[in-house]
């Protein structure tokens, strides 16, 4: 069982092949060597290339988009009027004297929603929210600034259907360093 396993690990996603293992360590009385170099394979693995979205990851997540399901439904109704529940929510939290300003807070909360909403191919309601974040951030300071580009890179790129995560730009990396050798 465990010559097969080894075998054909490359075909299970990754979370399937690490319980595989830890419940053939089980049955073999606590192989730990074994279990060692599966949990080295699928680390390595995972470092060369990452979650595979077709293996890895569950449905729910790789079928986001597809419209026919009451669930998602379900989601996108409640996520579409979540904006306007928050942004209340962080105006009346801000009338009991906490320092963040409810401007920022609500700009942040829209860019979170709106990154939400283009995960799920809401491109309208996004943009929407994104011009309110402009609103609210875009012109404050290089901080602000650079969060919302970065925000708005994400953005962009779950709206073009492509996966979430990796790293920024270099160009990203450039402005924050040279904002790191601005003197305070």
């Amino acid at each position: 069982m465990q010559q097969f396993l080894e075998a054909h690990e490359n075909l299970l996603p990754v979370r399937a092949a690490w319980l595989a293992w830890v419940s053939l360590g089980k049955l073999s009385r606590g192989d730990v060597l074994a279990l060692a170099r599966a949990r080295d394979r699928l680390l390595e693995r995972l470092f060369q290339s990452g979650l595979s979205p077709d293996r890895d990851l569950p449905s729910f997540l790789r079928f986001t988009g597809a419209r026919s399901s009451d669930h998602f439904r379900t989601f996108r109704d409640w996520l579409l009027r979540l904006p306007e529940l928050v942004r209340r929510w962080v105006h009346r939290v801000n009338r009991n004297g906490l320092d963040a300003k409810p401007e920022d807070t609500e700009g942040y909360a829209s860019l979170i929603l709106a990154y939400g909403l283009a995960r799920l191919g809401e491109a309208d309601e996004c943009r929407t929210l994104l011009l309110r974040a402009k609103e609210l951030l875009g012109h404050r300071d290089d901080v602000h600034g650079f969060l919302m580009e970065a925000f708005v890179y994400r953005i962009e790129q779950a709206l073009a259907g492509k996966p979430p995560g990796g790293p920024l730009p270099p160009e990203y990396h450039e402005h924050l360093e040279a904002m790191e050798r601005i003197p305070r």
